[in-house]
Formats: structure tokens, sequence, C-alpha cells
């Protein structure tokens, strides 16, 4: 799996998932990945820049990596969704369950304005 892991300010890690799909191919190599950074309190921005496919099992996986983080104290923010995973995101009332950023600046900035 094409995970990217590098650090940004505030102690943000942000995750390059370089993939054109996230699907059944991938979803769940994609889940273990993440698990294996062992994140705990971590805050974390999934950079989807790229991606421009995801199916119901790709989404699940996200909502997994989500529910994941939530569960070990850590947090999730998207960014650099294309049009098409947006409008995926939206088809399925999704958009207010991720916190969704235009760029991983924004994302990373996002973590600031919610400690304040």
């Amino acid at each position: 799996m094409n995970l990217n892991p590098r650090r940004e300010l505030n102690d943000v890690l942000v995750l390059e998932l370089r993939v054109r799909k996230l699907d059944g191919s991938n979803a769940q190599a994609f889940l273990q990945a993440v698990k294996s950074l062992h994140l705990s309190n971590q805050k974390v921005v999934l950079d989807l820049a790229g991606v421009q496919f995801i199916d119901s099992l790709g989404l699940g996986a996200l909502l997994a990596c989500l529910q994941y983080l939530n569960g070990i104290k850590g947090q999730l923010h998207l960014c650099e969704l294309s049009r098409t995973v947006n409008k995926l995101l939206e088809l399925m009332r999704m958009e207010h369950t991720f916190q969704i950023h235009n760029t991983c600046a924004d994302a990373v900035q996002g973590f600031a304005v919610l400690q304040s």
C-alpha cells in the first residue's frame, strides 16, 4: 500500500495515499497500513490527492479508519478530495461524518482551530 507519512506543524501526521482507486482490491491493505502506524492520540490528515475512485469497500475502509482513530483517541481529517470522491461522500451523506478540507494546509490548520 502506497501510504507516505510525513510530520507537519503541531505534531500532525499527514498520510499521503497515492493510489488511483480505493476499492475492494486494496481497501483492507489500506486499513492494515494505517493500523500498523500505531497512531494513539495522533492527529492525522489523510491526503487523497490522486484518488479518483472509491467504491463501497473503500468507503468502508475510510469509515473503519475513522472509527479506529476515534477508538485510540486520535483524530482524522481528509483533504485534497477529487470532485468524484467529494460527490460520493455527499451522495452517501458522509460529508459531515468526516472533517473535509480543500488542502493539506487547511486540514493541518483545522486541528489548531479545534484546540482553541
